[in-house]
């Protein structure tokens, strides 16, 4: 990634660091702005809490070239196998792989990361904005070098000045031992010698310490103690905020897109408005659309069906070779299973919207049925079969099969195996046709806009009451199992021990499972547990989806528990039973309602464009309480949950920051989403919108108080970590101006950026109104550079 950098760009090494030091913050927030640099910023920031574990880090390229970016060590990427040691052992062992690295970039990444004890820092947006900073910071000195190299490794001995405490510090860091070593003209070769002699040469031309003059004067070190205490507490604090306003402006998105679509659904669904020739026609697709529907999934349960039927079918005619086996129980079992199948082909049947029964395997003719979605040509088309083939093969494969004489009677066998094999090879085909009418079908759908007027209330009413069923289904097994466990447990006991405790949650379980079985989720509701007979729900006028009924769980299952006992061994036996015995109830009512469902849900959810408005809205109150839930953090901390209080952190400096519990919000949102169904209800598509509006003010308003909070809370971190940083070796000497120097290391860079020119032989151009200043001549001619060198090192290093 090369970006130029404005005021910069062009000029030469001399000029360039003198208007850059004299305002490292303006260039740094001109380069922090790039497109190029914001896109690979918001990348990491969206991906980051996403990666599960170190793997996921080094398998996102992108993402892990940014991270080894924002710490200087974007060679690295190659790496892959060190980094993850690096980042997965714990740092503070002495014997981990970091600790024997002499760059000390890798213990920088490590300490501040700490992957080996997960991944939580990076779903935190405050510690994600501290790598956004050393990201912009790193990758600033990158492009400096890609300018001019010497650029880059002042620029970042600048930065890192304040840290040089003694001469070992600039040997374990490359870039600053190699701006000495060239600054001091001493040969590279010098890292071949032993460190004890790097240190005495590099000690002999400079007093490494004075690089870090003003680094550690106004700060002590029990002043970092207490600062990188508060800023702990802080950050953890922090995270805590982070959830929440990360949760709430998930509501806003989703507020803020209903208000949207509720403004403009009246116009979009207007017969006589811009979409008129659309709504006509899809007044008459939407029926058959959930037709097709229908159609295409029973076909694909039945055939699903039978496809691991006729496996069982060639399992009999290789078990009907072996001389061992019961001939004549394995033709019965053979007929059995051809008549099992022919009649799962027969019944393949659907009722259709308009009321009538239809198979899509055996419809009489193999065609294809479609319909027209918009006035732009948009189609559906599906395929229709007429299996009577594969129903005769099988019929021909059972009398060969019934024909066979012993198992050496291969004839028969061979000819029963011939039909089994055309007999798949043909459903096979079904099932792969099948499968594409279903993709096809769900993507055309999922592309196509709707605007018909179809019956919201019918189709609200349908849809909440199967997925009121549903859950509560979810419910009462769940009991049925805790019931179960009970049994079990007085199975276990001994004859005369006492049971009493389990009794008492044995009554409490009947009890709520009565309830659930007998009482809705909200009123109004269908309720299909309780043998409530089949139901339609219009979807326009002369077209319906049905709902089958006739589940009487209080007698299936209520009442048979009722009956049971854990009084001693012989009744847990009999209750455990029992409450396996009744699953099968439970499992044929999910089963039923789940046909349904998916119509339903559709219809409401994407036919129907005021219907689909109102499901999210009851979806969003649905799922408030685990949404909320979802803003916890590790520790159960939740600044959105009715339980928690405000969460109140006094610094050592005697500041406050407070953050404060929206402990009220789920209570007072669920009241302005209530209100919101009200007026869905009653029609009233004005007020609807304005109770939207509302709801979402509400939700906006959370979020600012929420953000005021984490804002103060996070200058304070801030603040905190430019005393950590002035006093933490590996970074820099001042929070708001990470390239602040003395004036020794300032005239050190002026020798090192001129030396750096003259190695590289640029004498020419700007640098040589620079040795011109200090050569033995004025019009140019007979200018020595090395003098003038001289004379400019004599004047840089007088401090």
């Amino acid at each position: 990634m090369t970006v130029l950098i404005p005021g910069l760009y062009g000029l030469d090494s001399y000029s360039a660091w003198r208007s850059f030091a004299k305002e490292p913050a303006k260039y740094l927030d001109r380069f922090a702005k790039d497109k190029t640099v914001v896109k690979e910023i918001d990348y990491f920031n969206q991906k980051a809490p996403t990666l599960k574990d170190v793997d996921a880090l080094l398998k996102d390229r992108r993402a892990f070239q940014y991270l080894l970016d924002a710490y200087g060590l974007g060679s690295e990427i190659n790496n892959a196998g060190r980094i993850k040691k690096i980042l997965t052992q714990d740092p503070t062992d002495e014997n981990s792989l970091v600790n024997k690295l002499a760059d000390t970039r890798f213990k920088a990444m490590a300490d501040s990361l700490r992957l080996d004890l997960g991944m939580e820092k990076l779903q935190r947006s405050t510690f994600l904005g501290l790598v956004k900073d050393k990201y912009v910071q790193n990758q600033f000195e990158v492009n400096l070098g890609e300018q001019d190299p010497s650029l880059r490794q002042a620029a970042y001995f600048a930065r890192n000045s304040g840290s040089i405490s003694d001469v070992y510090k600039v040997l374990g860091d490359s870039i600053l031992r190699d701006v000495v070593q060239t600054t001091f003209s001493i040969p590279q070769q010098l890292a071949i010698q032993p460190v004890e002699t790097q240190a005495r040469a590099l000690s002999s031309r400079v007093d490494s310490s004075k690089f870090s003059g003003i680094a550690n004067a106004s700060v002590s070190a029990s002043e970092l103690t207490r600062a990188k205490g508060d800023f702990s507490l802080l950050e953890s604090s922090l995270a805590v905020s982070d959830k929440a306003i990360a949760q709430i402006k998930i509501l806003q998105g989703q507020l803020d897109q209903l208000v949207t679509n509720y403004t403009n659904v009246s116009g979009n669904t207007d017969p006589g408005g811009p979409n008129a020739a659309t709504i006509a026609l899809q007044q008459t697709a939407v029926p058959e659309l959930v037709r097709f529907e229908q159609l295409l999934n029973k076909g694909t349960a039945v055939t699903d069906q039978v496809s691991g039927q006729l496996d069982i079918l060639s399992d009999f005619i290789a078990q009907a070779q072996d001389p061992a086996t019961d001939l004549a129980a394995l033709k019965t079992q053979f007929s059995s299973f051809v008549s099992v199948i022919n009649t799962a082909l027969d019944n393949a049947t659907i009722t259709a919207p308009d009321g009538s029964t239809q198979n899509i395997l055996l419809n009489g003719a193999a065609d294809t049925i479609s319909i027209t979605l918009d006035d732009i040509g948009t189609t559906v088309t599906i395929n229709r079969y007429d299996a009577t083939a594969i129903k005769n093969s099988l019929l021909t494969a059972d009398a060969s099969f019934n024909a066979i004489a012993d198992s050496s009677d291969t004839a028969n066998i061979y000819a029963a195996q011939g039909r089994i094999l055309i007999a798949t090879d043909s459903l096979d085909a079904i099932r792969n046709t099948l499968a594409t009418d279903q993709a096809d079908f769900a993507a055309t759908v999922a592309a196509e806009p709707f605007y018909a007027t179809l019956n919201t209330v019918s189709l609200q009413q349908g849809s909440s009451s199967v997925d009121d069923a549903l859950d509560r289904l979810t419910k009462v097994e769940d009991l049925i199992d805790k019931i179960g466990d009970l049994a079990a447990e007085s199975k276990a006991r001994d004859s005369i021990a006492d049971r009493t405790d389990l009794e008492a949650l044995f009554n409490s379980y009947r009890t709520e499972l009565r309830d659930l079985i007998d009482t809705p989720g909200a009123a109004g509701l269908d309720n299909f547990l309780n043998n409530i007979p089949d139901q339609s729900y219009e979807i326009s006028a002369g077209f319906t989806i049905g709902v089958k009924g006739g589940y009487d769980l209080l007698a299936s299952v209520a009442d048979i528990l009722d009956a049971g006992s854990l009084s001693d061994q012989t009744a847990a036996d009999a209750l455990q039973i029992s409450a396996i015995m009744v699953t099968t109830a439970t499992d044929t009512a999910r089963a039923g309602l789940e046909e349904s469902e998916p119509y339903l849900t559709r219809a409401l959810g994407t036919y129907d464009p005021k219907g689909s408005l109102n499901k999210q809205i009851s979806d969003i109150k649905r799922d408030l309480s685990d949404f909320i839930a979802a803003a916890a953090t590790e520790d159960g901390k939740n600044l959105l949950s009715v339980d928690q209080s405000d969460i109140s952190v006094t610094l050592t400096t005697g500041t406050n920051v407070r953050l404060r519990a929206q402990s009220t919000f789920e209570a007072n949102f669920t009241a302005a989403l209530d209100a919101v169904l009200t007026q869905i209800t009653a029609g009233d598509e004005a007020a609807t919108l304005m109770a939207l509006k509302d709801a979402a003010y509400l939700v906006d308003t959370t979020q600012r108080t929420l953000s005021s909070d984490s804002r103060f809370g996070t200058l304070e971190m801030g603040k905190l970590g430019g005393i950590i940083d002035t006093l933490t070796p590996q970074d820099t000497t001042d929070a708001e101006n990470p390239y602040k120097m003395n004036v020794f290391t300032e005239k050190f860079l002026l020798r090192y950026l001129t030396q750096a020119s003259l190695n590289a032989g640029t004498t020419s151009g700007p640098n040589s109104y620079v040795l011109s200043l200090f050569s033995g001549s004025s019009n140019g001619s007979g200018n020595d550079s090395s003098s003038a060198f001289s004379s400019i090192m004599s004047l840089s290093m007088q401090v």
